[in-house]
């Protein structure tokens, strides 16, 4: 629901209020912000406010109430719709400035109006961000309009032509003269939004005299002035200094104004800080001249800015309140990377003092401010290569520890974006620095916590693609003729990885082999030698028991068979397998298999045809001999071996290296597998498919392949066309399919002399239809439907004339394969587009005739091509063969409600083209194609009449039309299409009424709303005008049209046409409506973030990678200590201590003491509490020894423990049988907790009273709570009251199950007990009592 349009001012004081019934009244009568802006502007330029009423003021009454009206009604649309107007019709003005358009200024009346052209007659397009202020009900946003439009007033008045010059002369004047703080921040805003378009030449000559004002305002309100005023005078300075040119830095007034601008960097409240910094930034960064070619390379006042940023971390660092010190760091994160090298090199000293101080937030901010220095890719003259990596190397005296989890991050981060920096200089120098760091990244990876074992991994593997990848050209250079033990920096980092593989890395080793798989990938091509060891030693790794990390190793294994070739995997790490008695039946390293064939592209062919096909022509023949011996087992295992190579061919085909050289000896073979191995075939029909597709696009490789396509495809030919076996072998056409695929992608390479040849062969076994099996007949004709597109056209003749008693073949499968081949034969995806257009030309009417000939014959399962054969027909048929439209229409719309699915689309399909072709010939005959469009819908409507099915299928065609050809639907067409189905909305077949419904809901949303209101009131009635029986049965096909019609036109004039019997239903549509269109606008609202910035400032922002998103997560120790933290009741020291997270030292590194001046005493400083992670509760070893306060360890002798756990059990037998347990030592509640720790962790005192209302040996669901036991005397039957417990009555526990409904009649009979006890036990007192009385003893 949207907010109230009006508030009252003022917070909960009461104000003024209107009286009964006039709320909806606007209140001319309490004006006061703009009374006073207009009395404080007029006195401005020198005249009371009767003189300036005289003077044909634009700040009349009625624009005034016009203004007060925009806050009272919702003017978020209107204000859109206003503006719009404004931009078509300028010559149209307000009504309430109409008066005074007729003007002497020299501007027309076609001059451009704004926004608020009708209140404030302001006509420059600066201040069109002002607008949302009129719909706001702040006074400052009144005030800002006020002013606005006085200034604007004043400007018209003298003559002015309302430029952005004349705005700023008079914005700098209000800022001399007003005096409140809310009028001066309203003026500063404005000049914050016009100084920006204000010509540089006028801030150029009037620097001085706008600095001097600009300065003497933020001197008087620098300790008392709003947010809003004092960020607006900085920005105002920002753009006042970015257009200056370099002289005028010089000046020493141009620097203390600067200074001005700097003290602000630190102020305390958080808005004028952050534009101060904005101010800095776009002045360092966005000065004018620092834009040119000829610039400079740093801002004159970079070095003042440098030297102010030190004084205050120096003064400030002794301190406890660091406050100050990480408001500079947070401006240097995003300026120091233009500062001067020497400020850079002094700054960063600075900054790595400063994390020597062990302030964990201190060191975060300074980790992001040297983050923010890298990232900026500053140039050579502000951060050199050799101050890059000395940074580098003085980082590692900070490295945090590993179990650290915020700063090992932090660390991380930074030397990755040093590393890639220092790349970006230096590619020798920056390749020099990767082995220290590759040392301390994988100490990371020792760490415990994964966040961290993350963090290194990710850190490692961007330096290897940012850093050695891009370096590859002079490492190739530098490893030329080198061993593989020597001391370059490459095989450092590669003996560094590779130590990832010992055991005390065992717990992070799938890290550890996504690096390996890393450098496989960009160091495998220029230097695989080094990485033979380290592919040796992790391969050994998988042979171990119960390797956790199979797939990250065999994706590193597949990385390095991708990259380097299956001939140096196979070298580093042998098969040791060759078909001989010699093999180990368990073959260890059969693995190497699968990886090679899921992996292997782009390698050489000749290694398959010298180790690969001999290897499995040998196990081939090995498995065959164990067979014969009946050794099954061992035969069944070398077969699987020779299969699994055969599953690596198409692996080796995939874009081979050698192929022109190489496939010449391996066809033979392959042509002989084709036809003796059935078992491998498919392998190598996938092997061949995937070379033509992926290699042939060279003409080499397919002159190549293309040279066997004589001997390849009848081959092919003969194995596609073999009858399946008798004894129901595995021949069928459905196993057949990858053979025809072959086939078909060999066609695309073949010389058309050789498909011309097989192409005769197959059409003459086919003429020849009764001495050929059926099976042979269909597969024949598989082969003929393939070959079609690479044929000429004398074939194609020959083709159409056999087809006619294919056609009409009683057999499904002939008739359906014959119309696939028409349909190829007509359809456009022909190799040669001239021979399908010439044949459907030179033939066309006996296709025609051919076509309608068969009509009667065709099956079911043919529809489908043969309605494609009619489209192909009916896309290039000529005007003069109109008639035939009328022929093949019936059939296509009877085809729309066609089983098949393929059927239905080519009847729609087919619908439509005969459309297309209607309108295209009416316009080739200069007709109206709306007429022509007429016609064929009226053909269409025909079909009304006949039987259901016709008219379901009618509706269906009509419905897909409708949607198509909108653009061609006349009023009476729709008016009559509508007449149709309204007509058929109370016939009594249901699947008629479906398909109607369907067609009207599509039509909705089709048709212009205008046109279809003049039917709604027809379509209301013939939806309502149903039986019962059939309402019921179609209220939820009818519920969406009205609601469709509701929201188009209107609840009320749709409840209107309704009866009443749906008038329930429209009501609660319309709730349902507002309800969600409410929490759609809560929604909305609720994701907005009201932003207080009331314009766009220019940003400094730079890449999306943000450093805050690296340290997003915070461990659960320091949420703890800092929520233990926010719990002190000292309101001072809590701000003081918010900068100051709790650190530990970390013990047991060395026995030295730490020496806090050295700074690798930052290692022994933790951010993280260590006991967490160096304790391991599931390693911990337990004991039942009970223990001292100091530690020591309380051990009984067994006669002890023997007597104390006598002693126990009968104290606890005692307990139970007065219903309550209680430890009374401490043993026992040691095991209370113990228990309780296991369990639901209550505390010891919980567990203790929930245990007593256990019965013993019972379980859960047999403990019964009992109340009111401890009220029970110990002396004397009844109770005792105790102090401090309310009295001994029967109290109702509350328990939520007693708001079941289900058990509602079993809880008010336990109720109704419960009185009936109470009165039985009042009743035996008044009884006792009685008898007491009659009885006294004496």
């Amino acid at each position: 629901m949207a907010a109230p349009t009006r508030k009252r001012v003022g917070g909960s004081s009461k104000g003024k209020r209107w009286r009964k019934g006039q709320s909806s009244s606007s209140n001319p009568e309490t004006s006061t912000h703009r009374q006073a802006a207009r009395s404080r502007i007029t006195n401005l330029f020198g005249g009371s406010q009767s003189n300036q009423g005289s003077r044909n003021s634009q700040l009349t009454q009625d624009a005034l109430r016009k203004h007060e009206q925009s806050f009272t009604t919702d003017l978020s649309s209107s204000s859109v719709k206003q503006r719009s107007q404004c931009d078509v019709d300028i010559t149209s003005p307000p009504p309430a400035a109409a008066d005074n358009y007729n003007r002497d200024d020299g501007l027309s009346i076609n001059s451009c109006d704004t926004f608020i052209s009708g209140w404030s007659q302001c006509t420059n397009e600066t201040f069109h961000q002002v607008e949302h202020f009129w719909n706001s009900n702040s006074a400052q946003a009144k005030e800002i309009c006020a002013i606005l439009a006085a200034v604007a007033e004043v400007i018209r008045s003298n003559g002015g032509k309302e430029t952005e010059t004349e705005y700023f002369a008079a914005l700098m004047t209000v800022l001399d003269t007003v005096e409140g703080e809310e009028s001066l921040s309203a003026a500063a805003y404005l000049l914050r939004v016009v100084i920006k378009r204000v010509p540089h030449s006028v801030l150029k000559i009037k620097f001085s005299d706008v600095g001097k004002k600009l300065f003497d305002v933020l001197g008087r309100h620098a300790a008392t002035g709003s947010p809003m005023l004092l960020k607006s005078i900085l920005l105002c300075f920002a753009s006042l200094f970015r257009v200056q040119e370099p002289v005028v830095w010089s000046e020493q007034s141009t620097l203390q104004l600067y200074h001005g601008l700097l003290s602000f960097i630190s102020h305390p409240k958080p808005k004028v800080r952050k534009a101060a910094h904005i101010a800095v930034c776009s002045v360092l960064k966005g000065s004018q001249f620092l834009l040119n070619d000829d610039g400079p390379d740093h801002h004159p006042a970079a070095g003042v800015t440098a030297k102010l940023c030190q004084q205050l971390i120096e003064q400030q660092s002794v301190s406890k309140d660091d406050t100050v010190v990480l408001y500079v760091l947070g401006l240097l994160k995003d300026v120091m990377s233009v500062f001067p090298q020497q400020y850079v090199k002094s700054t960063c000293e600075l900054i790595l003092k400063l994390m020597t101080l062990s302030n964990v937030l201190v060191c975060s901010v300074a980790m992001q401010a040297l983050h923010g220095l890298f990232i900026s890719l500053p140039k050579t003259s502000c951060l050199s290569s050799q101050l890059n990596a000395q940074i580098i190397n003085a980082l590692y005296d900070y490295q945090p520890t590993e179990n650290d989890s915020q700063p090992a991050k932090a660390w991380l981060a930074v030397m990755s974006k040093a590393h890639t920096n220092l790349h970006r200089q230096d590619e020798k120098l920056c390749v020099s620095h990767l082995p220290r760091f590759f040392n301390s990244a994988m100490s990371y990876l020792l760490s415990h916590r994964p966040d961290i074992n993350k963090a290194a991994l990710d850190t490692m593997k961007s330096l290897l693609y940012d850093c050695i990848r891009p370096s590859s050209a002079l490492i190739e250079l530098s490893l030329r003729n080198t061993p593989n033990d020597s001391n370059t920096p490459i095989h450092k980092v590669i003996r560094c990885i590779e130590s990832g593989l010992q055991y005390k890395y065992n717990t992070c080793w799938h890290h550890v082999l996504e690096v390996i798989r890393t450098t496989f990938e960009v160091l495998g091509k220029i230097c695989p030698d080094p990485l033979r060891k380290c592919l040796r030693s992790m391969c050994e790794l998988r042979h171990g028991y119960n390797f956790p990390f199979t797939a990250e190793l065999d994706r590193a294994v597949g990385t390095a068979v991708k990259v380097i070739g299956p001939r140096f995997v196979l070298t580093a790490v042998p098969l040791d397998i060759d078909g001989t008695a010699q093999d180990d039946m368990n073959f260890p390293n059969s693995w190497l298999f699968p990886v090679i064939r899921d992996h292997v592209e782009n390698t050489e062919l000749k290694y398959f045809n010298d180790y690969f096909l001999p290897l499995a022509v040998t196990l081939y023949k090995t498995a065959g001999d164990l067979k014969e011996s009946k050794r099954l087992v061992e035969a069944k295992a070398y077969d699987v071996l020779q299969y699994q190579i055969w599953t690596m061919l198409p692996g080796f085909l995939t874009n081979p290296v050698d192929l022109p050289t190489e496939f010449k000896n391996i066809a033979k073979v392959l042509g002989a597998a084709l036809s003796n191995r059935p078992d491998i075939r498919n392998e190598i029909c996938t092997g061949l498919r995937t070379v033509i597709k992926k290699s042939c696009h060279i003409d080499e490789n397919k002159q190549a392949m293309a040279a066997f396509s004589k001997n390849y495809l009848p081959i092919l030919f003969n194995i596609y066309t073999t009858a399946p076996a008798e004894d129901g072998g595995p021949t069928t056409l459905k196993s057949q399919l990858p053979i025809l695929d072959t086939v078909r992608s060999y066609l695309s390479i073949s010389e058309p002399k050789v498909i011309h040849e097989l192409f005769d062969k197959a059409s003459s076994r086919i003429s020849s239809s009764d001495e050929v099996a059926s099976y042979t007949r269909y597969t024949v004709m598989d082969l003929l439907i393939a070959m079609i597109p690479y044929i000429n056209m004398e074939r194609l003749d020959t083709v159409l004339k056999s087809l006619k008693p294919l056609l009409k073949n009683k057999d499904r499968t002939v008739q359906k394969k014959a119309y696939r081949l028409l349909e190829r034969a007509c359809c456009e995806n022909h190799t040669d587009t001239d021979s399908a257009s010439c044949f459907l030309k030179t033939n066309l009417c006996l296709l025609q005739d051919l076509l309608v000939s068969v009509r009667k014959q065709c099956k079911p399962a043919s529809r489908a091509p043969r309605l494609h054969c009619f489209s192909a027909i009916v896309k290039r048929m000529p005007v003069e063969h109109e008639e035939f439209i009328n022929v093949i229409l019936q059939e296509a719309v009877d085809s729309t409600k066609a089983v098949g699915l393929r059927a239905r689309t080519a009847a729609l399909d087919l619908v439509c083209d005969m459309a297309r072709y209607v309108i295209k010939s009416a316009e080739l005959c200069h007709n109206p194609s709306i007429d022509a469009f007429d016609d064929y819908i009226e053909m269409i409507l025909a079909g009304f009449t006949e039987e259901p099915a016709t008219i379901t299928a009618s509706i269906v065609a009509l419905q897909c039309l409708m949607r198509e050809f909108r653009m061609y639907l006349s009023t009476e067409l729709i008016s009559k299409i509508l007449d149709r189905l309204c007509s058929q909305l109370h016939t009594n077949n249901t699947g008629i009424i479906k398909t109607t419904l369907e067609c009207i809901k599509d039509m909705m949303k089709h048709i212009n709303d205008r046109e279809l209101a003049q039917h709604i009131e027809k379509l209301v009635k013939s939806l309502v005008r149903w039986d019962e029986a059939t309402k019921h049965k179609f209220r939820y096909q009818v519920r969406p049209l009205f609601l469709r019609m509701c929201r188009k036109f209107g609840f009320e004039m749709i409840d209107n046409l309704a009866p009443a019997s749906y008038h329930k239903m429209i009501i609660n549509m319309k709730k349902t409506t507002e309800r969600e269109k409410r929490h759609k606008m809560q929604k909305e609202s609720g994701d907005q973030d009201m932003d207080d910035d009331w314009t766009t400032v220019a940003s400094t922002k730079r890449k999306a990678e943000s450093f805050d998103e690296i340290l997003a997560e915070t461990d659960s120790d320091e949420e703890e200590m800092v929520s233990v933290r926010t719990e002190k009741s000292n309101k001072s020291t809590r701000s003081q201590k918010k900068s100051r997270l709790p650190t530990w030292l970390v013990e047991g590194v060395s026995d030295a003491p730490i020496d806090f001046l050295d700074p690798s005493a930052a290692k022994r400083i933790s951010a993280t509490k260590p006991e967490d992670q160096t304790t391991d509760t599931r390693r911990k070893t337990k004991h039942t020894f009970l223990s001292t306060d100091d530690g020591k360890l309380i051990i009984k002798d067994d006669e002890e423990d023997v007597e104390d756990a006598d002693k126990r059990k009968i104290h606890w037998k005692l307990k139970n049988k007065q219903g309550v347990m209680e430890a009374d030592d401490s043993d026992d509640e040691n095991a209370a907790a113990a228990s309780n720790k296991a369990g639901n962790k209550r505390k010891v005192s919980d567990n203790v009273e929930s245990s007593s209302s256990r019965a013993p040996g019972g379980n859960k669901k047999q403990r019964h709570t009992k109340y009111g036991t401890e009220y029970k005397s110990k002396k004397a039957p009844g109770d005792v009251k105790l102090k401090g417990r309310p009295d001994p009555y029967a109290y109702i526990p509350l328990n939520r199950q007693t708001l079941n409904r289900r058990k509602k009649a079993k809880l008010a009979g336990q109720y109704l007990g419960m009185v009936k006890a109470t009165r039985r036990g009042a009743a035996k007192a008044k009884r006792a009592i009685s008898r007491k009385m009659k009885n006294p003893k004496h």
